[in-house]
């Protein structure tokens, strides 16, 4: 998890590092802990839409005094050791886990010489936008991540997708990927990056987030016409204009309610259809190509990987195993 982007700052002088690193993080003190010790500050930035991530090194024993903003910041230790206080509660760090700071209350960190990071900023106000977009309430209180890192819930959470997102997005801004210039994309790679914090970290709005509201009813009438037309050579925009919403609309119900989205779910239909047919295949005297041309399969070769894929065998081996037809 490297961040290789041109540094925008190495500085051996505290006041520069300190007075550079509040501009972009939360304001803060910085002194040395070893008095001997030399600095050797470097910061890397990477913006994905309205987040930041920045690698972070001080190439000495630190102590940083932070004084919060209306920003979450999430410590993600790359080497090195250290520890985090705020709320009373002091946590060591490691190169495992991740680590949210809120914006409740000031915050204390130590490193060790050979710790470097990746801090991730994310605004209050994209926390509350999302919140209130996937669950559908109101916030009553502001979102509180669990500080208590070394207690059971908080210790136990799963945090291998949000790291290795980050991950995905170093290597993807290491190369100069395209995708970074469309501003679609970077909205889509945002979106991810907050979801993946919210639901890798324990927080006062987990619950809320676990609850399995209701779809819209626009979601079962676009089933129920993939369902009954699943052999047709369907588009998202003739599901979307059936169930008289948009597309992104759709599909964001779709991904929200079913975990999959409208075309993904047009796909099993018709596999299911194809293994229901298969199944009286040989009775039927029907072939393999028929049955996957019959239920909008005009790939042949794309068919029978993605039935094995979901059936564990082949479509001949389906049909094999059905009953053949009698002889007179």
């Amino acid at each position: 998890m490297r961040l290789d982007a041109k540094p925008l700052l190495e500085t051996t002088d505290l006041d520069d590092a300190r007075q550079h690193l509040s501009n972009y993080l939360w304001p803060h003190a910085l002194s040395l802990t070893e008095p001997d010790s030399r600095l050797a500050f470097r910061h890397r930035l990477a913006k994905v839409g309205r987040v930041s991530i920045h690698s972070l090194r001080y190439g000495a024993p630190v102590r940083i005094d932070a004084r919060p903003t209306d920003s979450y910041l999430f410590l993600v230790l790359t080497s090195g050791i250290g520890l985090v206080e705020q709320d009373g509660v002091t946590n060591p760090l490691d190169a495992l886990g991740a680590h949210p700071l809120n914006p409740s209350s000031d915050a204390v960190m130590e490193f060790s010489p050979e710790e470097s990071n990746l801090t991730v900023r994310i605004p209050g106000e994209v926390f509350r936008n999302w919140l209130r977009r996937e669950t559908g309430e109101a916030l009553l209180e502001p979102l509180c991540f669990d500080s208590n890192w070394s207690d059971g819930e908080a210790a136990d959470a799963d945090i291998d997708a949000l790291r290795g997102y980050l991950d995905y997005l170093c290597g993807e801004f290491n190369r100069g990927s395209p995708c970074l210039q469309q501003p679609s994309v970077v909205r889509q790679l945002e979106n991810t990056l907050v979801g993946l914090v919210l639901s890798s970290l324990p927080h006062n709005y987990s619950r809320a987030m676990r609850v399995d509201n209701a779809a819209p009813p626009y979601v079962a009438v676009a089933e129920r016409y993939i369902a009954e037309h699943s052999g047709d050579a369907l588009t998202l925009a003739d599901m979307a204009a059936v169930a008289g919403v948009s597309e992104r609309s759709l599909q964001a119900a779709f991904r929200r309610f079913r975990d999959t989205t409208p075309m993904e779910y047009l796909r099993d239909c018709r596999l299911e259809k194809a293994r229901r047919r298969l199944k009286q295949a040989a009775a039927n005297n029907e072939s393999v190509t028929n049955v996957a041309m019959a239920c909008g399969f005009n790939h042949l070769g794309k068919f029978a990987q993605i039935y094995r894929a979901r059936f564990g065998e082949a479509p001949s081996e389906t049909r094999r195993r059905s009953r053949a037809p009698k002889d007179d």
